[in-house]
């Protein structure tokens, strides 16, 4: 017998790589890859699924399973396995290269709604983590020209096709040392907008030192989409991120920001995000948001200085300990966010954002490795007109994929994409989150060389044990919130506090989140 299940009747094609069993708080669940269902099982079945998984054969699993649940026979499981095949279960593809080769080559036809300049390749902070000062950018201490900035912006006209509305994200280094160039660039965009057919929006990256009222006032004038990097409270702040003399600036950056948070308030704008890099040495996730909720910032980005798989460490990044013990925390939180919802009791806000994403509708991506815009709309410009993948990626001249005056290189292109896909589709062929995962961050695993490693098999089992977590969690939350899984318009998490036990479900389906910026 072969653990293909190629035997039984009605299962022909049934592989032990198209599902998952396993268990939470000792219940046994089996989770199908191709549906993202997830089925509340008996002992005797989850020994016979983990049995096949762990690639026992047919009867070695039957002959486990009759040890915990002596009731069950042969001919049980045939049905049990053919009726759940019938609803769609147990479809495992292996990876067609030609298949993804297709898709591949649908990217570098993709017309991109935006693109990001660096509008300065110097800052005025020494951030201890900063990959442009350790790939070199920052170090070259230039502004953009507008020769670069024109070429840039008629660049995404003429690559977006119809698409109406672009936008320009202004970045850097510190966008701001080159504020007058910004103003150029927005008047130009303004001055296309009717002889293109195109509506111009931007947004900005600012670390805030340099956001004076005058600044704010424009940007918001202007609507700008804002991000403003501040590393939690002074302490933190002035430790991760040292201004270049030595100076501590924070209470400028924090009055800065309050200042912007006010004037986008009462003109009824976007709102602006602050974002913090958790480290080595600070990183509490939960206190942060805390610290920023209290100031009454609504957008709050927090993220984590992972340590590289390869050579080229990154200082400060948190260590392979502090990433699990991070990863645990977070499974917790949604854990007791569950069962305080089963309790009725009311949820903080940080709470209800743990779980959020149990919410979303499950997305597999057909794509492998190319799970973001990279190159498409996180495309970014340095001041030579160069495109890089993304901004994480400036300076590492290895990455880059064509140049503003000539357009992208198709070889530079799809070698890079054909790189991220391969590296990924190798690596993660038979891994059960495969579809959902995709493989990561492309950045986080090239090396300056240009070649791609692999993520540690720490990074792996955090993904797996925390994707567990989310489906067991999903599981429950459609148990006791079914009216918030009735349509995907329902994402207000406000009621939380006043559910109550809902009908019994037997299944689930479950999402990972993407980043800010998608592939659209």
């Amino acid at each position: 017998m072969i653990n293909t299940l190629e035997n039984i009747p009605g299962a022909k094609g049934i592989d032990y790589r198209s599902f998952h069993a396993f268990k939470h708080r000792e219940e046994p669940l089996l989770f199908d890859r191709a549906t993202g269902a997830v089925l509340e099982i008996g002992e005797g079945c989850f020994t016979f699924f983990s049995a096949l998984e762990r690639g026992a054969t047919w009867d070695e699993a039957i002959t486990e399973s009759q040890e915990v649940a002596p009731q069950f026979q042969l001919e049980d499981y045939q049905d049990l396995i053919r009726g759940l095949r019938q609803r769609g279960m147990f479809q495992f593809q292996r990876v067609d290269h030609e298949e993804q080769d297709a898709y591949l080559r649908r990217l570098w036809n993709h017309k991109p709604r935006r693109i990001q300049l660096l509008m300065a390749q110097g800052c005025n902070l020494g951030c201890r983590y900063c990959y442009a000062w350790r790939n070199g950018s920052n170090q070259k201490g230039t502004l953009m020209t507008f020769e670069v900035a024109k070429a840039s912006v008629d660049f995404l006209v003429q690559r977006s096709g119809n698409r109406p509305n672009l936008m320009v994200t202004f970045f850097g280094g510190e966008p701001l040392l080159n504020y007058p160039m910004v103003q150029q660039v927005v008047s130009y965009c303004k001055s296309i907008e009717q002889e293109t057919a195109k509506e111009f929006s931007f947004e900005i990256i600012t670390n805030g030192t340099l956001l004076t009222r005058e600044v704010t006032d424009y940007l918001a004038a202007n609507k700008f989409l804002m991000m403003i990097s501040i590393d939690g409270w002074e302490e933190m702040h002035n430790y991760n991120r040292p201004s270049l003399d030595r100076d501590t600036c924070y209470q400028s950056i924090l009055e800065n920001a309050l200042y912007a948070k006010s004037v986008y308030e009462a003109q009824g704008l976007h709102p602006i995000k602050v974002r913090t890099n958790l480290t080595s040495k600070y990183h509490d996730a939960q206190s942060v948001f805390e610290y920023f909720d209290r100031l009454g910032f609504s957008k709050i980005g927090i993220a984590a200085i992972e340590p590289l798989p390869h050579g080229d460490k990154s200082p400060s990044a948190m260590t392979e300990d502090q990433m699990d013990e991070t990863a645990d925390h977070a499974s917790a939180l949604v854990l007791a966010a569950v069962e305080k919802i089963r309790a009725g009791i009311p949820l903080s806000r940080y709470e209800k954002r743990t779980i959020e994403g149990c919410f979303e509708n499950p997305q597999t991506r057909a794509i492998k490795g190319v799970n973001c815009g990279i190159g498409r709309n996180t495309a970014i410009v340095d001041n030579k007109g160069n495109i890089f993948p993304c901004h994480r990626y400036e300076g590492m001249m290895n990455y880059v994929m064509g140049n503003v005056f000539e357009g992208m290189s198709y070889e530079q292109t799809m070698g890079y994409y054909r790189k991220v896909n391969r590296n990924a589709t190798s690596r993660c062929h038979s891994c059960w989150i495969r579809d959902y995962c995709t493989g990561g961050c492309a950045w986080l695993l090239s090396s300056k060389d240009g070649t791609l490693v692999d993520p540690t098999e720490r990074e792996c089992n955090r993904r797996r044990a925390g994707f567990e977590v989310f489906l067991y969690a999903r599981k429950e939350l459609r148990r006791l919130m079914p009216a918030a899984f009735a349509t995907a318009e329902n994402r207000d998490l406000a009621e939380f506090s006043s559910c109550g036990s809902g009908k019994e479900g037997d299944s689930c389906k479950c999402a990972t989140s993407q980043c800010d910026h998608g592939s659209d």
